[in-house]
């Protein structure tokens, strides 16, 4: 049926009075896909993104640059909703969706190449920069609606497994994208992305030969942090590495004070006069929290949730101050720099 309806629209798109004709872009049709089986899903999404990638099985995209990149944009929010939709929570889905948009919106393909996924074709929707920004948005909106979207009767713990996963198969495409010669960064130098992605990877690698069991949380903390910032990197680099460096120290501090706590060992020393690691990820968490990504907010409520067991006094002095507002002439109590908005205290309850 779906097939049937995306040619009706090709058809009609011909007549008269085209541009009023809309069956694919509807919400409707949105209800239809809901209604797929969990193959017949699968297949539809690997449809769209071969009609992203000018693949177009069905022969149904127009060859008319404004109506073509309507379509495009179409494929791209309906893969954004077979992704985030609960009657189709499909790894394999939500995995190719997301290299899929991560490879658009950041990725350059100069050459052709089997090797890697969405890299076959040199299409990088250079013509469709609408198109190529809406990949890097719905990116960064599926990471975001993929980490709070907990399905059936899977556990938090659980789920935040699964996630880390999917996280740890996007940084090896990255780096399978970066280590390839017939692909460049579309915004970032090669090798300044390069040196920094690989440092992010030999870390997250040692972290999480640590389970959690034994390290109380300190492992997914840093990871999920850490990849956050990774992904971050492709779009403020110089913000991303610097808070990168912070949480490298921070963790290096985390593991020797967990280490000497259980070992009890008297030969490995921390320096009083330094300020304790859980201070500086305060820091760090409340920075995240204040970059323009919604993402970022629900990435630093669920480190802090792992690291609240390690939370210091001073910790929570850096958060008071943040909270509390500026008295100041002129200002009244209603003058608050907290951000409200009932869609992000959803997710941090």
């Amino acid at each position: 049926m779906v097939e049937r309806i995306w040619k009706l629209e090709a058809v009609l798109s011909q007549e008269e009075h085209s541009s009023k004709i809309e069956l694919v872009m509807s919400y409707n049709f949105l209800s239809i896909i809901d209604l797929m089986s969990t193959d017949d899903a699968v297949k539809y999404s690997h449809v769209l993104m071969a009609m992203v990638m000018d693949n177009d099985k069905w022969q149904v995209m127009s060859h008319e640059p404004a109506k073509k990149l309507k379509q495009v944009e179409c494929c791209l929010r309906q893969l954004l909703h077979l992704s985030t939709s609960k009657l189709h929570s499909i790894i394999e889905i939500q995995h190719s969706v997301l290299s899929l948009f991560l490879r658009l919106a950041f990725f350059h393909v100069t050459k052709g190449t089997r090797k890697i996924a969405h890299c076959e074709s040199c299409i990088n929707l250079q013509e469709m920069p609408t198109a190529r920004n809406l990949s890097e948005v719905y990116f960064y909106k599926l990471l975001d609606s993929l980490l709070t979207l907990v399905t059936g009767q899977q556990k938090k713990r659980e789920h935040l497994s699964s996630y880390l996963d999917l996280l740890s198969g996007l940084a090896h495409y990255v780096q399978d994208l970066l280590r390839s010669v017939a692909v460049v960064p579309a915004k970032l130098k090669q090798e300044q992305v390069s040196t920094e992605w690989q440092e992010l990877m030999d870390f997250c690698v040692k972290i999480r030969k640590i389970p959690d069991s034994e390290s109380q949380g300190l492992s997914s903390a840093f990871v999920l942090l850490i990849w956050f910032l990774g992904f971050h990197m492709m779009t403020d680099f110089k913000v991303a590495v610097d808070l990168l460096q912070d949480v490298y120290v921070c963790y290096e501090k985390a593991d020797i004070t967990e280490q000497t706590a259980i070992t009890e060992q008297t030969d490995v020393t921390v320096d009083e006069n330094e300020p304790h690691w859980m201070d500086v990820m305060m820091d760090v968490l409340l920075k995240v929290m204040s970059l323009q990504s919604r993402l970022a907010r629900v990435i630093a409520v669920n480190v802090f949730r792992l690291l609240s067991q390690h939370v210091t006094t001073n910790a929570v002095s850096l958060i008071t101050e943040v909270l509390t507002p500026n008295k100041s002439p002129g200002i009244g109590n209603e003058d608050v720099l907290v951000e409200t908005d009932e869609e992000h205290i959803s997710h941090d309850e």
